[in-house]
């Protein structure tokens, strides 16, 4: 008969580990009864199209630049190629400014909104085409987008140190604030040695409430789910660029929502994507 103690209540049904997070993930699965109620949820937000949350962030009036386009090459790079050769930035970037070229097209590639004919509408005396929607390369539940990006300048030919805006219809970057210096953004952003010549920061945020008004608990996971398809276009936009980028999850949230002059209470940094040039040299000695 073993002589040792009885097991406590917490031994025989131990807590799961990161009870938030579990928490969040079970109280967003869908069950056949939370199923339904989604549906009619997304029923009466398509109904209440007043009580929809607004549409796409607009700085209105900020200085914008207007960023040139994407060109169109006769033999441009492959996709089996890209994604077969993508790798995250590991080290220092190449020592060199990103031209506004470059910068322009790759978030022309990556996130810049193409027009989609939309299907004919009927009226009672004709049936006439519907406006084109402005949809955007990388899937977005309900095509709601409640990702923005931003860019936060470095060393970029062209265009001042900041943070900015992108405007991914207008193809336009509008400065929303200062940029911190290199120590601050350090303090913020967990990227070890990937500063050093760090030529720009993409920034993707979330507006929550877009998603959720018709989405409830589920639309926070679309949200998430949709700043990786974005995050993804970039970098693969960025390889087929000749240029180098490093995803980074680890950040200092409020803080760096702060200091982009973001309202926490209905915006928050989601993931980051430095960018930089590619450094050869390092690439022959890896």
């Amino acid at each position: 008969m073993s002589s040792s103690s009885p097991r406590t209540y917490d031994e025989l049904d131990p807590a799961p580990p990161w009870p938030a997070s579990r928490l969040y993930h079970d109280n967003s699965k869908l069950t056949e009864r939370r199923a339904e109620v989604l549906r009619e949820q997304i029923e009466l937000f398509a109904a209440d199209t007043g009580g929809a949350p607004a549409g796409q962030s607009r700085y209105p009036s900020r200085p914008t630049i207007a960023l040139p386009r994407a060109k169109r090459r006769l033999f441009g790079a492959r996709l089996d190629d890209m994604l077969r050769e993508r790798r995250s930035q590991r080290g220092p970037f190449a020592s060199r400014p990103l031209a506004l070229t470059e910068l322009g097209a790759l978030l022309d590639l990556a996130l810049a909104t193409s027009r989609e004919p939309a299907p004919p509408t009927k009226t009672k005396s004709e049936e006439k085409p519907a406006e084109a929607r402005a949809l955007r390369p990388f899937p977005s539940a309900g095509g709601l987008y409640p990702v923005e990006v931003y860019v936060a300048t470095l060393s970029c030919t062209a265009i001042e140190r900041g943070i900015h805006h992108y405007d991914p219809v207008k193809h336009a970057l509008a400065k929303v604030s200062s940029c911190p210096a290199k120590s601050e953004l350090e303090r913020l952003i967990f990227a070890d040695d990937l500063w050093d010549h760090a030529a720009a920061a993409l920034v993707f945020t979330g507006v929550f409430e877009r998603a959720q008004a018709k989405y409830g608990e589920r639309g926070y996971r679309f949200v998430l789910l949709e700043a990786g398809h974005a995050a993804q276009n970039v970098l693969l936009a960025a390889q087929s660029l000749g240029l180098a980028g490093a995803p980074i999850g680890g950040f200092c949230e409020d803080a760096l929502g702060a200091a982009m002059g973001l309202e926490a209470a209905k915006e928050s940094p989601l993931y980051v994507v430095l960018l930089g040039g590619r450094d050869r040299r390092a690439e022959a000695s890896s």
